[in-house]
């Protein structure tokens, strides 16, 4: 009985990281610049669940920007819900945490951001700054508590 409970107890905690998408090409204005894959690798668990808002809204950048790592881990991207749909993407989010996901990576116009995030975490929800790029929100869906952390790419 002792090791069921050990094992039991052994079940990671689930998160969920917004993100925001990648800078955007100067000409396009719609796609990623080219300089986003060239940014060092980052030490995160890695998600079992891919959500980005539908590209055909008025941007493919975050769909492009999880897509390396959809093809890395052969997993889909989940994009159904338009940009403001915020019910869309909270109940997806949900979904996938209900059917087991243990780590959720969400990758959104950064104006919507704090409003998806709103609705898993405790008090005010952060503000992405629409300056910024290298912001990840980590936030545990169990105690709805979240960190803030910055990384930073060198580009080549």
């Amino acid at each position: 009985m002792k090791f069921i409970s050990l094992l039991l107890g052994a079940v990671a905690a689930q998160t969920i990281y917004f993100i925001r998408h990648g800078e955007q090409d100067a000409n396009s204005g719609e796609d990623l610049s080219a300089q986003v894959f060239a940014g060092k690798k980052q030490k995160y668990p890695s998600p079992d669940t891919l959500i980005a808002q539908n590209p055909a809204d008025h941007s493919h950048r975050a769909v492009e920007t999880i897509t390396p790592l959809s093809h890395v881990l052969n997993i889909p991207i989940q994009d159904q819900c338009d940009r403001d749909d915020i019910t869309c993407a909270t109940n997806l989010i949900n979904s996938n945490i209900q059917k087991g996901s243990k780590i959720v990576l969400v990758a959104w116009e950064h104006g919507q951001l704090g409003s998806i995030a709103a609705n898993f975490v405790s008090g005010p929800a952060p503000v992405y700054p629409g300056s910024h790029y290298d912001l990840i929100w980590e936030v545990d869906y169990k105690s709805q508590s979240y960190q803030i952390k910055r990384e930073v790419c060198k580009f080549q």
